[in-house]
Protein backbone atom coordinates (compact mmCIF):
# COMPACT_ATOMS: atom_id res chain seq x y z
CA UNK A 1 0.00 0.00 0.00
CA UNK A 2 1.23 3.44 -0.92
CA UNK A 3 1.66 6.41 1.58
CA UNK A 4 -1.02 8.32 -0.16
CA UNK A 5 -3.34 4.85 -0.03
CA UNK A 6 -2.63 5.34 3.70
CA UNK A 7 -3.55 8.55 4.28
CA UNK A 8 -6.77 7.69 2.34
CA UNK A 9 -7.68 4.89 4.59
CA UNK A 10 -7.14 7.24 7.50
CA UNK A 11 -9.12 9.62 6.57
CA UNK A 12 -11.85 7.21 5.38
CA UNK A 13 -11.75 5.92 9.23
CA UNK A 14 -11.74 8.89 10.84
CA UNK A 15 -13.34 11.80 8.63
CA UNK A 16 -16.73 13.91 9.36
CA UNK A 17 -19.33 10.50 8.40
CA UNK A 18 -16.33 8.32 8.05
CA UNK A 19 -16.22 4.55 8.66
CA UNK A 20 -15.85 4.89 12.44
CA UNK A 21 -18.47 7.29 13.17
CA UNK A 22 -21.03 5.55 10.86
CA UNK A 23 -20.04 1.99 13.15
CA UNK A 24 -21.11 3.81 15.98
CA UNK A 25 -23.85 5.04 15.15
CA UNK A 26 -25.33 1.61 13.76
CA UNK A 27 -24.21 -0.37 16.39
CA UNK A 28 -26.00 1.98 19.27
CA UNK A 29 -29.00 1.94 17.25
CA UNK A 30 -29.31 -1.65 17.03
CA UNK A 31 -28.54 -1.73 20.57
CA UNK A 32 -31.59 0.52 21.39
CA UNK A 33 -34.16 -0.85 18.28
CA UNK A 34 -34.21 2.60 17.12
CA UNK A 35 -33.39 5.25 14.48
CA UNK A 36 -30.60 7.26 15.66
CA UNK A 37 -32.52 10.62 15.35
CA UNK A 38 -34.95 9.09 18.02
CA UNK A 39 -32.17 8.55 20.67
CA UNK A 40 -32.32 10.46 23.53
CA UNK A 41 -31.69 10.50 27.22
CA UNK A 42 -34.92 8.87 28.23
CA UNK A 43 -33.45 5.54 26.80
CA UNK A 44 -30.34 5.75 28.35
CA UNK A 45 -31.90 7.18 31.50
CA UNK A 46 -34.20 4.14 31.57
CA UNK A 47 -31.90 0.95 30.08
CA UNK A 48 -28.31 2.49 30.33
CA UNK A 49 -27.52 -1.62 30.24
CA UNK A 50 -27.75 -1.54 26.31
CA UNK A 51 -25.23 1.13 26.31
CA UNK A 52 -23.39 -0.90 29.02
CA UNK A 53 -23.24 -3.91 26.77
CA UNK A 54 -21.91 -1.97 23.36
CA UNK A 55 -19.31 0.03 25.79
CA UNK A 56 -17.90 -3.38 27.02
CA UNK A 57 -18.02 -5.15 23.16
CA UNK A 58 -16.18 -1.85 21.85
CA UNK A 59 -14.27 -1.44 24.89
CA UNK A 60 -13.09 -5.06 25.62
CA UNK A 61 -12.92 -6.49 21.69
CA UNK A 62 -13.10 -4.38 18.76
CA UNK A 63 -10.54 -1.72 20.34
CA UNK A 64 -8.03 -4.45 21.09
CA UNK A 65 -8.42 -5.92 16.96
CA UNK A 66 -8.75 -2.61 15.69
CA UNK A 67 -5.04 -1.76 17.54
CA UNK A 68 -3.46 -4.83 16.08
CA UNK A 69 -5.10 -4.74 12.98
CA UNK A 70 -4.60 -0.91 12.33
CA UNK A 71 -0.97 -0.71 13.48
CA UNK A 72 0.53 0.21 10.15
CA UNK A 73 -1.41 2.64 9.68
CA UNK A 74 -0.64 4.16 13.28
CA UNK A 75 3.23 3.23 12.48
CA UNK A 76 2.94 5.58 9.06
CA UNK A 77 1.05 8.31 10.68
CA UNK A 78 2.61 9.51 14.72
CA UNK A 79 -0.54 11.33 15.08
CA UNK A 80 -3.45 9.12 14.01
CA UNK A 81 -3.99 6.07 17.27
CA UNK A 82 -7.11 4.18 16.64
CA UNK A 83 -7.95 3.87 20.18
CA UNK A 84 -8.15 7.17 20.89
CA UNK A 85 -10.26 8.09 16.84
CA UNK A 86 -12.47 6.00 18.34
CA UNK A 87 -13.06 6.53 21.76
CA UNK A 88 -12.85 10.03 20.76
CA UNK A 89 -15.52 9.46 17.92
CA UNK A 90 -17.68 7.54 20.68
CA UNK A 91 -17.83 10.70 23.23
CA UNK A 92 -18.77 13.35 20.13
CA UNK A 93 -21.01 11.47 18.52
CA UNK A 94 -22.79 8.62 20.99
CA UNK A 95 -22.41 10.42 24.68
CA UNK A 96 -22.75 13.63 23.53
CA UNK A 97 -26.23 12.91 21.67
CA UNK A 98 -27.29 10.71 25.03
CA UNK A 99 -26.45 12.66 27.87
CA UNK A 100 -27.30 16.05 26.71
CA UNK A 101 -30.75 16.29 28.23
CA UNK A 102 -29.76 13.80 31.46
CA UNK A 103 -31.60 15.33 34.52
CA UNK A 104 -29.89 12.67 36.91
CA UNK A 105 -27.14 10.74 38.32
CA UNK A 106 -26.57 7.33 35.90
CA UNK A 107 -24.14 5.07 38.59
CA UNK A 108 -23.62 2.26 35.64
CA UNK A 109 -21.99 5.03 33.21
CA UNK A 110 -19.52 5.98 35.80
CA UNK A 111 -16.93 3.76 34.29
CA UNK A 112 -18.02 4.64 30.74
CA UNK A 113 -17.39 8.25 31.66
CA UNK A 114 -14.60 7.51 33.32
CA UNK A 115 -11.98 5.90 30.75
CA UNK A 116 -13.47 8.09 27.92
CA UNK A 117 -12.40 11.14 29.92
CA UNK A 118 -8.90 9.76 30.35
CA UNK A 119 -8.49 8.07 26.97
CA UNK A 120 -10.24 10.55 24.18
CA UNK A 121 -8.42 13.63 22.74
CA UNK A 122 -9.69 17.43 23.09
CA UNK A 123 -12.17 17.14 25.89
CA UNK A 124 -14.49 20.25 26.04
CA UNK A 125 -16.04 21.49 29.20
CA UNK A 126 -19.37 20.56 27.80
CA UNK A 127 -18.38 17.12 28.08
CA UNK A 128 -16.76 17.58 31.11
CA UNK A 129 -19.74 19.46 32.27
CA UNK A 130 -21.93 16.67 30.79
CA UNK A 131 -19.84 13.68 32.75
CA UNK A 132 -20.23 15.60 36.17
CA UNK A 133 -24.26 15.67 35.90
CA UNK A 134 -24.36 11.90 34.92
CA UNK A 135 -22.27 10.52 37.13
CA UNK A 136 -22.27 9.73 40.82
CA UNK A 137 -18.43 10.33 41.65
CA UNK A 138 -18.51 13.76 43.54
CA UNK A 139 -14.96 15.87 44.41
CA UNK A 140 -13.96 16.19 47.66
CA UNK A 141 -13.74 14.88 50.94
CA UNK A 142 -15.37 11.95 51.87
CA UNK A 143 -18.42 12.36 53.67
CA UNK A 144 -18.46 9.99 57.29
CA UNK A 145 -16.16 7.74 59.14
CA UNK A 146 -14.16 5.10 56.49
CA UNK A 147 -15.18 1.94 57.41
CA UNK A 148 -13.62 -1.63 56.43
CA UNK A 149 -14.88 -4.07 54.30
CA UNK A 150 -14.75 -6.91 52.86
CA UNK A 151 -14.66 -7.58 48.73
CA UNK A 152 -17.97 -9.03 47.54
CA UNK A 153 -16.21 -11.46 46.25
CA UNK A 154 -15.62 -13.46 49.71
CA UNK A 155 -18.19 -14.12 52.13
CA UNK A 156 -18.04 -12.94 55.75
CA UNK A 157 -19.11 -16.31 57.46
CA UNK A 158 -16.66 -18.29 55.83
CA UNK A 159 -13.27 -18.66 57.45
CA UNK A 160 -10.65 -18.97 54.41
CA UNK A 161 -7.82 -21.12 54.49
CA UNK A 162 -4.15 -21.02 53.90
CA UNK A 163 -1.75 -22.89 51.89
CA UNK A 164 2.12 -21.92 51.63
CA UNK A 165 4.95 -23.72 50.33
CA UNK A 166 9.03 -22.75 50.15
CA UNK A 167 11.08 -23.88 47.42
CA UNK A 168 14.95 -22.78 47.25
CA UNK A 169 13.97 -19.39 45.74
CA UNK A 170 10.97 -18.12 46.86
CA UNK A 171 8.07 -18.36 49.29
CA UNK A 172 4.86 -18.25 48.16
CA UNK A 173 1.13 -17.96 49.65
CA UNK A 174 -2.00 -19.20 47.97
CA UNK A 175 -5.40 -18.52 49.80
CA UNK A 176 -9.12 -20.08 49.47
CA UNK A 177 -12.30 -20.84 50.51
Amino acid sequence: MTESEKDRVIQLLKGKGGVIESCLENNLCKAYKCKFSDLDAKLVANNPTALEDMWNKLYQDILPCLQSTLYPLEKHDEGFKIRKSVLTMFREHILMKLLRDVTRSIPDLDRILFAVLMESEGVSAEFIALSNKVTTVKEGPVEGPIVKSRSKTLPNNKASKTVTWQDSSRKSATFCL
